[in-house]
């Protein structure tokens, strides 16, 4: 009985990490990668210049 548990658990993780990665190829062919900038990098100069 434990091995039957088993046995649909490890199907289960396994079907829900292969659906992960389907929807991931999914999502970056239509919506492609985000090529987003650090906020942190546009607030550095500033910082920079109150320190001085």
């Amino acid at each position: 009985m434990k091995k039957a548990l088993a046995f649909i658990f490890a199907s289960l993780l396994i079907q829900f990490y292969l659906g992960l990665n389907l929807y991931k190829v999914y999502a970056f062919s239509t919506y492609g990668a985000k090529k987003g900038e650090h906020i942190h990098i546009k607030a550095a100069p500033k910082a920079v210049e109150e320190c001085h």
